[in-house]
């Protein structure tokens, strides 16, 4: 044993990794996911049908961010300084 690690954390570092080397080889493939005709397409906010993305689609580069803050008109200045906001209130 080494004096790098205490005493008392070998066990749990030991079986822990047992139980992960163990789930990622006894681990299966993502299963295939099947929609209902309704539940493959949405209304846009521009009124338009298009396809629900899937997971299997390549990542976009958009991400939305809510900071929820009490009067947060007055406030949400101090954390968008140097970001491109659009405000919807």
């Amino acid at each position: 044993r080494s004096a790098l690690l205490p005493e008392y954390l070998w066990l749990p570092l030991v079986l822990s990794s047992a139980v992960c080397m163990i789930a990622h080889i006894t681990a299966v493939k993502m299963p295939t996911l099947h929609r209902h005709a309704e539940e493959k397409f949405f209304v846009s906010a521009e009124g338009r049908k298009e396809p629900v993305p899937s997971i299997h689609d390549p990542p976009t580069k958009e991400l939305s961010v809510v900071v929820p803050s009490y009067n947060e008109e007055d406030r949400s200045c101090c954390y968008c300084d140097n970001a491109e906001v659009t405000f919807c209130w």
